[in-house]
């Protein structure tokens, strides 16, 4: 069962990667290569560094990213209209 398990994670895995998608496919979970880089380009254009993609959920895409030594946690919604968390300084004192 263990052996079927790990067999099928990498057909998986295979397959988004073979298709530009991260996430299970089919799942509400799933994005494609071509969201994240304009949910990138939707976060520069709003004056933000994007960093790493944390987390996809029905076509809303959680990002880190930066701003004046502060980080914030960015919601790029399938519209492409962002939601800003409050800042966490990543200053070094």
């Amino acid at each position: 069962m263990k052996g079927i398990m790990i067999a099928l994670t990498g057909i998986l895995a295979t397959a988004a990667a073979s298709s530009g998608q991260m996430g299970l496919p089919g799942t509400v979970n799933a994005v494609s290569e071509n969201e994240i880089v304009r949910a990138k380009e939707a976060i520069s254009h709003a004056g933000y560094q994007p960093g790493a993609l944390e987390m996809a959920q029905d076509h809303n895409l959680f990002f880190t990213a930066t701003k004046a030594g502060e980080t914030y946690g960015i919601t790029v919604t399938p519209g492409e209209k962002l939601y800003v968390s409050t800042g966490i300084s990543t200053r070094q004192s």
